[in-house]
């Protein structure tokens, strides 16, 4: 029996058992992201697509930065993403982040920068 958490069941017998299981911790990413457009863009949908990259996120598994590019490059109006910054505390920076087994990346608009600017 595995998990740091346990909760009491009924099963199919009518018996009382003790199940084990593990939750995640949510840990809180932020990003600054700056993208060129020439014919402007939805902020919302790109900070709709970071959301959805940590969606596609499992428990456990790393954020990876690069992975975030090909988002960013579905959206109408980005033409260049200058920079993608991340982190989960003051510290800011381009390297991916690792999470341990049972934490989980997570975002809200609110902690996503983003930063326009016209293309040439």
């Amino acid at each position: 029996f595995v998990g740091k958490s346990q909760g009491i069941a009924i099963d199919d017998s009518g018996h009382q058992v003790i199940e084990r299981f593990d939750q995640e911790e949510l840990v809180n990413v932020k990003f600054d992201i700056k993208i060129q457009s020439s014919s402007g863009t939805d902020e919302d949908a790109v900070k709709q697509s970071v959301l959805d990259y940590l969606g596609s996120l499992a428990m456990g598994s790393p954020l990876i930065i690069n992975k975030l590019y090909s988002y960013l490059y579905q959206i109408d109006g980005v033409d260049y993403v200058e920079s993608i910054s991340a982190g989960t505390g003051d510290t800011m920076g381009a390297e991916n982040i690792t999470f341990s087994d049972y934490q989980l990346a997570n975002s809200t608009d609110e902690l996503i920068t983003l930063e326009v600017t016209a293309s040439a």
